[in-house]
């Protein structure tokens, strides 16, 4: 994560300088960061925060924040994407300058390999890899070829890296999804196809 702050000029009319400072960006996520600044008691009736992705250079956000506020937070926002920030304050139609501020959002955590292996007339193994990253928790879902039963759905704890899958049918085929859960956001998903063995019993 990244956050750099600064100040622009004054317009003409403004408000004093020396009344709004110290824009700065903290609790930077994948999605979402919070901002605070300094202004003197009653001195604002308002602020707006204005957000800009600068890979598009589109403004994405507008936020006004009451005269009495100090921080906001940002949130809905994308994995590994620069923003810059801009604030003012208003005194009825009065403008103060300009704090700027960059701040880029944490990379979305990425899944490494799926594997499976001893697998049976009615199941199999799941495990998988990871990149660096404190995962809640894991989704394993399993959902036969031909989509004739309910999936299987599994939550896994983060700290895991398998899970044996049973009650399946034999001779089979299944699509095995994995996905990883990490500061309430799903990863992108690991996908592999395995058929279950067939069954010897008469």
């Amino acid at each position: 994560m990244s956050a750099l702050t600064g100040r622009s000029s004054a317009k003409p009319g403004g408000v004093s300088l020396e009344l709004l400072e110290a824009l700065s960006v903290s609790e930077v996520g994948q999605t979402s960061f919070q901002l605070s600044w300094t202004a003197p008691a009653g001195s604002f009736d308002s602020f707006l925060v204005e957000l800009k992705d600068l890979a598009s250079f589109n403004e994405i956000a507008s936020v006004s924040v009451p005269g009495d506020v100090r921080h906001t937070a940002i949130a809905d926002l994308s994995p590994g994407t620069l923003y810059e920030i801009t604030l003012h304050g208003t005194d009825q139609e009065n403008r103060s300058h300009i704090l700027k501020a960059i701040a880029n959002t944490e990379e979305e955590p990425e899944l490494g390999t799926l594997e499976v292996s001893d697998v049976s007339w009615d199941g199999f193994n799941v495990s998988w890899k990871v990149a660096d990253g404190d995962f809640e928790n894991f989704i394993v879902e399993v959902t036969d070829s031909d989509r004739s039963a309910e999936p299987q759905s599994h939550t896994v704890a983060g700290d895991l890296r398998r899970l044996d899958i049973n009650g399946l049918k034999p001779d089979t085929s299944y699509q095995v999804t994995v996905s990883g859960v990490i500061q309430g956001s799903h990863t992108k998903p690991l996908f592999t196809e395995v058929s279950t063995g067939i069954s010897l019993s008469v």
